[in-house]
C-alpha cells in the first residue's frame, strides 16, 4: 500500500496513473478520503481529453514507481468508471457506493482477496 508521505511526494512533484499493463490513464488530481473520511483510498484523476472528466481509482493495490501510480486495472475499467458531479472535489457516499461496485471491491473499499486463508488444512 501506497503511504501517505509517498502520496505527498507524488503531489508535489506531480504524476499520472498507469493501468495494468502501462498505458497511461491520466494525471493524478488529488487524494480521496472515503465517505467516512477515515483515509485515503482513492486516487482522483482526469480523464478523457475533451470533457476533461474527474473520475477515481481504487489505491488499496496501487504501487509507486516514481511519481506515478500504477493500479491493477486496465484502461478502459477507470476511464469508463462513474464519475464526479461536485464541484469541490468531495465524494459522497452514494459516488463511493458506485465506485465500490464498479471495482467489485469489499464494502470498506479494499480489494477482495484472490486466495483467502482457509482454516482447518
Amino acid at each position: 500500500m501506497i503511504t501517505t508521505a509517498q502520496l505527498e511526494k507524488v503531489f508535489e512533484t506531480g504524476g499520472d496513473v498507469y493501468d495494468q499493463d502501462g498505458k497511461k490513464i491520466g494525471p493524478i488530481r488529488a487524494t480521496a478520503l472515503s465517505s467516512t473520511g477515515d483515509k485515503a483510498k482513492w486516487l482522483s484523476l482526469k480523464v478523457g481529453t475533451l470533457d476533461h472528466a474527474e473520475t477515481f481509482v481504487p489505491i488499496d493495490k496501487a504501487t509507486l514507481k516514481g511519481t506515478d501510480v500504477h493500479v491493477p486495472y486496465i484502461k478502459a475499467m477507470v476511464t469508463e468508471a462513474p464519475r464526479s458531479d461536485s464541484k469541490d472535489g468531495q465524494m459522497s457516499a452514494e459516488l463511493e457506493a458506485n465506485l465500490i461496485r464498479h471495482y467489485s471491491l469489499n464494502s470498506d473499499g479494499t480489494e477482495p482477496e484472490l486466495f483467502p486463508a482457509t482454516s482447518g488444512t
